[in-house]
Protein backbone atom coordinates (compact mmCIF):
# COMPACT_ATOMS: atom_id res chain seq x y z
CA UNK A 1 0.00 0.00 0.00
CA UNK A 2 1.54 3.24 -1.12
CA UNK A 3 0.80 6.69 0.70
CA UNK A 4 0.46 4.91 4.15
CA UNK A 5 2.18 5.02 7.18
CA UNK A 6 1.63 2.28 9.81
CA UNK A 7 1.55 3.03 13.39
CA UNK A 8 1.78 1.48 16.29
CA UNK A 9 -1.14 2.33 18.99
CA UNK A 10 -1.30 0.83 22.57
CA UNK A 11 -1.75 -2.53 22.86
CA UNK A 12 0.13 -3.36 20.05
CA UNK A 13 -2.50 -2.53 17.48
CA UNK A 14 -1.12 -1.63 14.54
CA UNK A 15 -3.03 1.24 12.26
CA UNK A 16 -2.33 2.23 8.46
CA UNK A 17 -2.52 6.02 8.52
CA UNK A 18 -2.63 8.46 5.25
CA UNK A 19 1.13 9.58 4.34
CA UNK A 20 1.23 13.58 3.86
CA UNK A 21 3.51 15.75 2.57
CA UNK A 22 4.52 18.66 4.85
CA UNK A 23 2.66 21.57 3.52
CA UNK A 24 -0.81 19.58 3.13
CA UNK A 25 -0.31 19.44 7.04
CA UNK A 26 0.67 23.01 7.76
CA UNK A 27 -2.72 23.88 4.99
CA UNK A 28 -5.12 21.57 7.41
CA UNK A 29 -3.48 23.59 10.35
CA UNK A 30 -4.00 27.04 9.08
CA UNK A 31 -7.73 26.06 8.20
CA UNK A 32 -8.42 24.68 12.37
CA UNK A 33 -6.38 27.59 13.83
CA UNK A 34 -4.35 30.36 11.91
CA UNK A 35 -1.78 30.55 14.67
CA UNK A 36 -0.90 26.54 14.58
CA UNK A 37 2.29 26.09 13.10
CA UNK A 38 4.42 22.96 12.40
CA UNK A 39 7.79 22.77 13.29
CA UNK A 40 10.77 19.62 12.55
CA UNK A 41 13.02 19.50 15.08
CA UNK A 42 16.21 16.95 15.35
CA UNK A 43 16.22 14.22 17.66
CA UNK A 44 19.55 13.59 18.72
CA UNK A 45 18.50 10.29 20.65
CA UNK A 46 16.67 8.12 17.57
CA UNK A 47 18.69 10.16 15.34
CA UNK A 48 15.23 11.15 12.82
CA UNK A 49 13.06 14.01 12.81
CA UNK A 50 10.15 14.83 14.81
CA UNK A 51 7.16 16.97 13.71
CA UNK A 52 6.10 19.72 16.51
CA UNK A 53 2.74 21.49 16.49
CA UNK A 54 2.72 25.14 18.03
CA UNK A 55 0.60 28.07 18.86
CA UNK A 56 1.85 31.65 17.77
CA UNK A 57 0.65 33.83 20.80
CA UNK A 58 1.89 37.01 19.71
CA UNK A 59 5.28 38.13 18.12
CA UNK A 60 7.00 39.28 21.25
CA UNK A 61 7.28 35.39 22.51
CA UNK A 62 8.19 32.50 20.92
CA UNK A 63 5.41 29.81 20.07
CA UNK A 64 3.85 27.32 22.38
CA UNK A 65 4.42 23.99 22.41
CA UNK A 66 1.01 22.17 21.95
CA UNK A 67 1.72 18.88 20.70
CA UNK A 68 5.01 16.50 19.37
CA UNK A 69 4.48 13.82 16.91
CA UNK A 70 6.22 11.23 18.74
CA UNK A 71 4.88 6.83 19.66
CA UNK A 72 4.19 5.80 22.85
CA UNK A 73 7.61 4.97 23.42
CA UNK A 74 9.15 8.38 22.39
CA UNK A 75 10.34 7.51 19.01
CA UNK A 76 9.55 10.53 16.55
CA UNK A 77 6.79 8.86 14.53
CA UNK A 78 6.46 9.66 10.73
CA UNK A 79 4.53 13.07 9.43
CA UNK A 80 0.54 11.59 8.32
CA UNK A 81 -2.95 13.27 8.87
CA UNK A 82 -2.95 10.69 11.97
CA UNK A 83 -1.18 13.92 13.59
CA UNK A 84 -4.40 16.47 12.60
CA UNK A 85 -6.57 13.57 14.58
CA UNK A 86 -4.60 13.56 17.47
CA UNK A 87 -4.28 17.46 17.77
CA UNK A 88 -8.57 17.48 17.52
CA UNK A 89 -8.34 15.07 20.11
CA UNK A 90 -6.64 16.92 22.52
CA UNK A 91 -8.07 19.72 21.35
CA UNK A 92 -11.66 17.96 22.73
CA UNK A 93 -9.83 16.63 26.08
CA UNK A 94 -8.78 20.32 26.21
CA UNK A 95 -12.76 21.68 26.30
CA UNK A 96 -13.57 18.91 29.26
CA UNK A 97 -10.67 20.67 30.88
CA UNK A 98 -11.37 23.89 30.93
CA UNK A 99 -14.87 23.05 31.71
CA UNK A 100 -13.90 21.23 34.84
CA UNK A 101 -11.59 24.07 35.96
CA UNK A 102 -13.68 26.52 35.75
CA UNK A 103 -16.15 24.59 37.72
CA UNK A 104 -13.75 24.08 40.38
CA UNK A 105 -13.03 27.34 40.27
CA UNK A 106 -16.55 28.74 40.68
CA UNK A 107 -16.50 26.31 43.96
CA UNK A 108 -13.39 27.46 45.04
CA UNK A 109 -14.90 31.72 44.66
CA UNK A 110 -18.46 30.54 46.07
CA UNK A 111 -16.49 28.93 49.42
CA UNK A 112 -14.20 32.03 49.72
CA UNK A 113 -17.27 34.31 49.48
CA UNK A 114 -19.10 31.80 52.42
CA UNK A 115 -15.96 31.72 54.55
CA UNK A 116 -15.85 35.85 54.03
CA UNK A 117 -19.60 36.33 54.77
CA UNK A 118 -19.17 33.97 58.03
CA UNK A 119 -16.03 35.98 59.61
CA UNK A 120 -17.56 39.05 58.64
CA UNK A 121 -20.74 37.71 60.49
CA UNK A 122 -18.43 36.78 63.28
CA UNK A 123 -16.80 39.82 63.83
CA UNK A 124 -19.79 41.93 63.90
CA UNK A 125 -21.53 39.51 66.86
CA UNK A 126 -18.38 40.20 68.65
CA UNK A 127 -19.04 43.40 68.29
CA UNK A 128 -21.89 44.01 69.02
CA UNK A 129 -24.23 46.99 69.76
CA UNK A 130 -20.77 49.02 69.32
CA UNK A 131 -20.48 48.11 65.40
CA UNK A 132 -24.54 49.39 64.79
CA UNK A 133 -25.15 52.44 63.16
CA UNK A 134 -27.63 53.18 65.90
CA UNK A 135 -24.91 54.28 68.03
CA UNK A 136 -21.28 55.63 67.27
CA UNK A 137 -18.65 53.55 68.47
CA UNK A 138 -16.66 54.76 71.96
CA UNK A 139 -13.31 55.02 71.20
CA UNK A 140 -11.01 56.95 74.26
CA UNK A 141 -9.95 60.05 73.37
CA UNK A 142 -6.37 61.38 73.46
CA UNK A 143 -5.42 64.40 76.36
CA UNK A 144 -4.59 67.10 73.30
CA UNK A 145 -7.96 66.38 72.01
CA UNK A 146 -9.47 67.18 75.12
CA UNK A 147 -7.72 70.15 75.53
CA UNK A 148 -8.38 71.46 71.95
CA UNK A 149 -12.12 70.91 72.32
CA UNK A 150 -11.42 73.09 75.90
CA UNK A 151 -10.06 76.09 74.46
CA UNK A 152 -12.52 75.93 71.26
CA UNK A 153 -15.45 75.87 74.10
CA UNK A 154 -13.33 78.84 76.33
CA UNK A 155 -13.74 80.85 73.08
CA UNK A 156 -17.28 80.36 72.54
CA UNK A 157 -17.95 77.75 69.58
CA UNK A 158 -19.94 75.04 69.97
CA UNK A 159 -18.73 71.90 69.77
Amino acid sequence: MSGYVYAEHGGGLLLAERAADTEAIRRALKRLDRDLILTRDFDSRFGQVVYQVRHRVSADRPPLLVLEWRSADGRPRPLSFGLLDELKRQECRARELYAAADARNEQRIAEQHRRLEEELEEVANEVGPWGSDVRAACFPRGVYLRQARDRQRSQGRNI
